[in-house]
């Protein structure tokens, strides 16, 4: 590792977010999803897919449909 390596700016991920965001958003999201599995899901996409708009609402459903096919995850 160089000098110059270390005093650089931390790199931005190819998708955009940070961690710091990230972790912010999902902090909110915990917060707020009382009610199970479906309040969960339903803050999830307000949150990820219209507010942030970080991916698209094709995109969740595909997603969420993986999630179904699996016993836990939703929750």
């Amino acid at each position: 590792m160089t000098l110059s390596a270390v005093n650089a700016a931390p790199e931005v991920p190819a998708h955009g977010v940070s961690f710091r965001q990230a972790f912010g958003v999902w902090l909110r999201v915990a917060l707020r999803s009382f009610g199970g599995p479906a309040g969960q899901i339903a803050v999830m996409h307000r949150i990820i897919v219209e507010e942030k708009r970080w991916i698209g609402e094709t995109r969740f459903l595909h997603a969420l449909n993986h999630c179904m096919l699996l016993p836990g995850p939703e929750a």
